[in-house]
């Protein structure tokens, strides 16, 4: 599984996902300029409340990030 997304500042990205990017690039796909190629970090998506496609449910999603980094979450989910 493969997760496509635009990310506007790569300087911002933790590590952990930084060092599984690539660029998109992919035909039909031109939204989003990176994609994740990283079933580890998918599932843990998975686990924190994301679902296939939208909408997400934010308020699932919001309970399950630690409060220290809830700023960051903020920033990055409402980078539409």
């Amino acid at each position: 599984m493969r997760l496509y997304f635009t990310c506007g500042d790569t300087n911002t990205v933790p590590t952990v996902v930084a060092g599984k990017m690539t660029v998109g690039g992919r035909p039909g796909y031109d939204k989003w300029n990176q994609r994740l190629n990283s079933k580890e970090i998918i599932d843990v998506l998975f686990e924190g409340g994301f679902l296939l496609g939208y909408p997400q449910n934010s308020a699932v999603i919001r309970t399950r990030v630690p409060l220290s980094n809830m700023t960051d979450f903020d920033r990055g989910f409402n980078a539409l």
